[in-house]
């Protein structure tokens, strides 16, 4: 660990001897941080007693988390929670093993309440009756600390084999593009010209450093970096696609292709799906291996994520951040066809393969079925499970999402497996899983509105000839049925969803998304 918060109390443990105090201002993570385990460990075998007030303010959260962490002890310019310790190394204390106590400052509280608290307390003594004793428990949590019940939860998928009581084959994370200006776009037409005229430019500057290298020698990625243009409305650089530069390799529109993806939770984009302009793609070929292939995703948050958890059904290629960090267990896994060497099945490979080559599989483990198969249906035999698969893949999304939010409240550690309950009582409504899960797709795909345009007089159905008339800067009521997006342009009619009644609804639009007329 070079973390110097932490070598500083370590320094001051060894330097106090048999006995003393220790008083430090530090960074709040070690408190409850998965990888400071093994400190929290030391320091309660170390001392006889720690005091920890907590001040909060961590503001690497979002949302009404955020709110309240409350204000920031040093300012705007920290970020990091902050917390007073006191170490307390008494050889003469009677109590067995490390007393721990702990204050939490409070919930909404701004900088300046914060600190007159702080003034008020004046010391320990100023605490007194309010310090609660936290009992570390077997992984040594002290924040918290995590339900022993998670253990007895099915984990979702093991790529390390260290589980046997899994429910999917393998999973994959979304796709993380590292550049979603250029490979994502609500029209087609739009990426594709962005990825052409990206690839252009990549090819002239792979074109002008070959000319600018002499005897074949290969340059450094920083010396890449200090000779390309990195004007990023030509171009968006990653390390992989400087090293492929520098190794004079060609790029071409025809190395990807375009796909709808998921971009955010209920909003599709169009995708350019490529290894070489994707920073990373996982394991997405063996879900979505071509334009056509179907599937079901339960995308689930995972380590990392700023958000709390959730999860989301899909049917297209996920964004990384469509649920945060997201991990995709999927319904089905494809892999491309092999020829039998011993002839035992059709010319070309598996029987079942398909017209583009590959060979579809259930991504569910038949063992994971059976548990399902009892939970469902008092135990349908293993011959009849296939017919039962997809309902599972319905009734696990809206399972998961019940069971999990309770214990990532209780600390759902991000080492460990995403796990999942077996609860015999949720499996009851299968068709109103299935009704749900349908709706969470269809929410997806935007219905074209009856909607009329108009320049500047909801009556004129021209559209307007610049692309920028169509910037919404407001969405105000003119007349009957109208919304004016700009001072130029408005349209009319009723849309189809009726989600306010007796109120005139238009499309709404998010980021660069057209309006459907």
């Amino acid at each position: 660990m070079r973390d110097s918060y932490i070598l500083a109390i370590r320094w001051a443990s060894d330097r106090i001897g048999k006995s003393g105090v220790i008083g430090v201002v530090t960074n709040a993570g070690w408190l409850e941080g998965n990888a400071m385990d093994g400190m929290r460990k030391c320091l309660a075998e170390e001392f006889s007693s720690v005091y920890v007030l907590n001040l909060r303010g961590n503001q690497r959260t979002q949302g009404e988390r955020s709110r309240q962490e409350g204000g920031q002890v040093f300012g705007a310019g920290s970020r990091a929670p902050v917390a007073v310790t006191l170490f307390v190394r008494n050889p003469e204390s009677t109590d067995k093993g490390c007393r721990i106590l702990y204050h939490d400052i409070g919930d909404y509280l701004g900088r300046e309440e914060k600190l007159d608290k702080v003034k008020g307390f004046r010391g320990i003594d100023g605490l007194a009756g309010q310090w609660t004793e936290i009992k570390p428990d077997t992984h040594h949590d002290w924040l918290n600390q995590r339900d022993a019940g998670f253990e007895k939860f099915m984990v979702l998928g093991d790529k390390r084999g260290r589980s046997e009581d899994v429910i999917f084959k393998n999973y994959s994370q979304g796709v993380k593009t590292n550049r979603d200006a250029w490979c994502y776009n609500y029209s087609e037409a739009a990426l594709r010209w962005n990825i052409q005229a990206m690839i252009r430019f990549y090819e002239s500057e792979r074109q002008r450093l070959q000319e600018e290298v002499f005897m074949g020698r290969r340059l450094t990625s920083n010396e890449v970096t200090r000779f390309v243009n990195n004007d990023p409305t030509k171009i968006s650089w990653t390390k992989d696609l400087k090293d492929d530069l520098a190794r004079n390799k060609e790029l071409s529109v025809q190395e990807g292709r375009i796909t709808i993806a998921q971009y955010r939770p209920f909003t599709r984009q169009h995708l350019y799906h490529s290894r070489r302009l994707n920073q990373s793609i996982y394991r997405i070929p063996q879900l979505f291996p071509y334009e056509a292939s179907e599937n079901l995703v339960i995308s689930v948050v995972s380590r990392g994520a700023t958000v709390a958890f959730s999860c989301l059904l899909v049917a297209q290629i996920p964004d990384l951040e469509c649920i945060s960090k997201g991990q995709c267990f999927p319904r089905w896994l494809y892999s491309k066809s092999k020829e039998n060497q011993d002839g035992l099945f059709v010319e070309g490979g598996h029987p079942n393969t398909d017209s583009h080559g590959y060979v579809r599989e259930s991504a569910i483990k038949e063992e994971a079925l059976q548990v399902f198969a009892e939970k469902m249906g008092g135990g349908i035999p293993l011959l009849r499970m296939t017919c039962s698969i997809t309902s599972t893949a319905y009734s696990m999304s809206p399972l998961i999402g019940r069971n999990m939010p309770p214990i990532s409240v209780r600390n759902c550690p991000a080492s460990l497996s995403p796990k999942m309950f077996r609860n015999s009582t949720s499996w009851s409504n299968q068709e109103g899983n299935s009704e749900n899960c349908t709706l969470t797709m269809r929410m997806s795909v935007s219905i074209p509105s009856p909607l009329k345009r108009g320049d500047g007089n909801p009556q004129m159905a021209h559209p307007p000839k610049r692309g920028s008339e169509w910037r919404i800067v407001q969405c105000a009521i003119q007349g009957k049925g109208g919304r004016k997006i700009n001072p130029r342009s408005s349209i009319t009619g009723r849309s189809p969803y009726r989600t306010f009644p007796k109120k005139p609804m238009t499309t709404w639009s998010t980021g660069n998304q057209p309006l459907h007329g």
